[in-house]
């Protein structure tokens, strides 16, 4: 079992993501609310609703290098390829959109249902210039950022970030961003970030992928990592990553700790003997929308402290007049 994704829009209504599978790998297809057990913080919590298996509509990113090493192995190929593959097992109601990044990220198609459109997007993807990886992440999650839901952000990259020191990319074609932000703005995000490691690993010089880098994209945010040696192996990754998204049960509860207090709250999912981690930081510290009557009390002394300024010099304005009409 595995916690695929923590949604916490509904704040203090929490909805999980969770995967599970059976010792040879293939999805429980037969599993019920009563199937699972869930904790926050270590305490017990009812489910107030449950999906089955595969009946939630996902909102997917694709973020795809289009670097100029992206040129060389058939690279780019298979990448459109693998983008494709994707694109054909979209169901009704799926929507995707497609980020294409070398220097810079751009918004390649945006969010459409249209299998069509995201092809031809996808077709005309090429390859030139340097490797802005972190600035794409960002970009990722801003995309994905205000989609209800299941949410699914796949980043492949076949080099490293050129704000990294290299001989064979300038620093200008790297991210704004550091690998540091873009893993902080993810995780405000509670967005997670799946992460394909495409061709060599890097050597002892600059060429290839920092697989120590795209592991900790994926590991800090609550991710997954993969790696395919060749371009000709993305097609079967890409059609099994989506697959298993469209095979996840929905698990919603509402927190026993309903705070707004910003603190950090872990999660067990236990099916069976099978048990997983997962978690959340509460955001939510001044609430207008979720709890008007504390956004009330927190806002309002805020507002006074701002308008104490303007008050006090409109009083120091008005009162030398007596004084100066007294010398008269």
């Amino acid at each position: 079992v595995r916690v695929e994704q923590v949604d916490t829009a509904s704040y203090p209504e929490i909805t999980l993501y969770v995967s599970a599978r059976d010792a040879a790998g293939n999805p429980r297809a037969d599993l019920s609310a009563a199937d699972f057990a869930v904790t926050e913080d270590g305490v017990p919590v009812e489910l107030s609703d449950f999906g089955g298996l595969g009946g939630e509509p996902v909102s997917s990113v694709l973020v795809v290098d289009r670097s100029g090493s992206m040129d060389e192995d058939d690279k780019i190929e298979g990448a459109r390829d693998a983008a494709g593959a994707f694109v054909d097992l979209m169901r009704p109601g799926d929507r995707a959109a497609l980020i294409a990044f070398n220097h810079e990220a751009r918004v390649a198609q945006g969010f459409t249902a249209d299998q069509g459109e995201l092809r031809d997007a996808i077709e005309r993807l090429d390859a030139e210039d340097g490797t802005a990886l972190y600035d794409a992440v960002v970009a990722g999650v801003e995309l994905l950022r205000d989609e209800p839901g299941r949410r699914l952000l796949l980043v492949l990259s076949d080099g490293q970030d050129c704000s990294v020191p290299s001989d064979s990319c300038p620093d200008e074609y790297g991210s704004s961003n550091t690998l540091q932000e873009a893993i902080a703005y993810a995780e405000a995000a509670g967005q997670p970030v799946a992460v394909v490691g495409l061709g060599d690993r890097a050597g002892a010089g600059d060429e290839g992928i920092d697989e120590a880098v795209l592991q900790q994209i994926a590991e800090a945010t609550g991710g997954r990592y993969f790696y395919a040696p060749e371009a000709g192996e993305l097609a079967v990754l890409y059609a099994g990553l989506a697959a298993d998204v469209q095979q996840e049960y929905r698990l919603t509860y509402v927190s026993p700790r309903p705070s707004y207090d910003g603190t950090r709250r872990d999660i067990a999912v236990s099916v069976g003997g099978a048990a997983a981690a997962g978690g959340y930081t509460e955001r939510h510290l001044i609430n207008v929308v979720s709890s008007p009557l504390a956004g009330v009390v927190l806002l309002v002394p805020l507002a006074g402290l701002l308008l104490l300024p303007g008050l006090l010099r409109r009083r120091a304005g008005r009162a030398p007049a007596p004084v100066v009409g007294s010398y008269q």
